[in-house]
């Protein structure tokens, strides 16, 4: 019988290989298929009460985790708190730069503002497209945030006047300001808190990453991002450093260490723990890593066609043969079959190891 660990990244790639691109749902021009199912988010302050505990940990650079009540949920939301070493206005600042998320946010591959309009009270309503690649699956959805700079606080829901493939999100980001050890508010306290409803043809593997990430990466990077641009400003008052092992995790960590992280904090059992749980982080290692080069595999392809068409247009000939469709289809298969053959081999190579070793060969 196989191990755990492997039985669990067996089923997570057929539900890759079963579902590799189900069929660009995302679309601008066609509404949502329903107007909002998850509860709102208000917009305010939020009222949190924190014990010595969690001052501690927050002190210490860690996270804390706390629940919210929401409507028909017994359990409530989770919200998460981050004790930042930056003023509000330039965490609230990297929170808002939603034309640069690809350069700071783990997972997102696209992002930018399409709509911007101001509303009364000075409240401003953001319209934002979101393009996530998570092991080569990508998801676009399109958000329309709403933010009261007089707060700094900013609740989103889906965009409903647009197709996404997430089937309803909710959030909430809110930065407050601190005076700590005698620096003049240079620390802000970060409450974030988001509810996801993933479709069903999304796969396994793929929901099982956003819910892991969907608390613990949040608050990570726009603590990273904050200090690092609160570091790099230049002023005339003394600042503390940073401690390192308070400053979180940037894009560039792996998504093995994060989740490997998440488990850790959080005293996770999930497949056993120990040696078991290091082998499946390992193992999930090293598959994002070849789902990594198929992915650039595809995209220098993608390139590749697309300059051949410009080359085409600007002679004035008329494309035949091959529909686009077919030529998309192609790249598909083709990035999958790299992907599956690059991990069965990937796997063949272990099991060989493993033989050889307890066969005692070359002791």
């Amino acid at each position: 019988m196989l191990p755990r660990t492997r039985l669990a990244l067996i089923s997570a790639l057929l539900g890759i290989i079963v579902h590799p691109f189900p069929g660009e749902a995302a679309n601008p021009k066609l509404p949502h298929t329903h107007r909002g199912m998850l509860e709102k988010y208000e917009l305010k302050v939020p009222r949190l009460a924190l014990d010595m505990a969690a001052v501690e940990r927050l002190e210490r650079g860690y996270p804390v985790k706390k629940q919210i009540q929401a409507a028909g949920r017994a359990g409530g939301r989770g919200i998460v708190v981050q004790d930042v070493h930056a003023p509000a206005s330039v965490v609230m600042g990297r929170i808002l730069d939603f034309d640069n998320y690809n350069k700071m946010v783990p997972n997102v591959a696209q992002c930018g503002n399409y709509a911007k309009r101001k509303l009364m009270h000075g409240d401003v309503e953001l319209r934002t497209r979101y393009v996530l690649s998570i092991v080569g699956f990508k998801l676009e959805y399109f958000v329309r945030h709403l933010y009261r700079p007089s707060i700094r606080t900013l609740t989103w829901t889906l965009d409903y006047d647009r197709q996404s493939d997430l089937e309803d999100t909710a959030g909430y980001w809110s930065v407050v300001p601190l005076d700590k050890e005698g620096n003049a508010r240079d620390w802000s306290r970060v409450f974030y808190s988001v509810d996801l409803r993933i479709p069903a043809w999304v796969p396994q593997l793929v929901v099982n990453i956003l819910n892991t990430q969907a608390l613990t990466t949040a608050t990570a990077w726009v603590k990273t991002q904050s200090e690092r641009a609160y570091q790099t400003t230049p002023t005339s008052g003394k600042r503390r450093r940073p401690d390192a092992r308070a400053s979180g995790r940037t894009g560039s960590s792996s998504l093995a260490d994060e989740i490997a992280k998440s488990a850790a904090e959080s005293r996770s059992n999930i497949y056993g723990g120990g040696d078991l749980w290091e082998e499946f982080v390992q193992e999930f290692s090293d598959i994002i890593d070849t789902a990594k080069y198929a992915s650039q595999v595809k995209e220098r392809m993608q390139k590749r066609e697309e300059r051949a068409k410009s080359a085409r247009r600007k002679k004035g000939e008329t494309e035949a043969g091959a529909g686009p469709n077919d030529s998309r289809n192609i790249l598909r298969v083709l990035w999958m079959t790299i992907l599956f053959y690059s991990i069965t081999q990937l796997w063949i190579t272990k099991a060989e190891r493993r033989v050889v070793k307890g066969s005692g060969i070359g002791k």
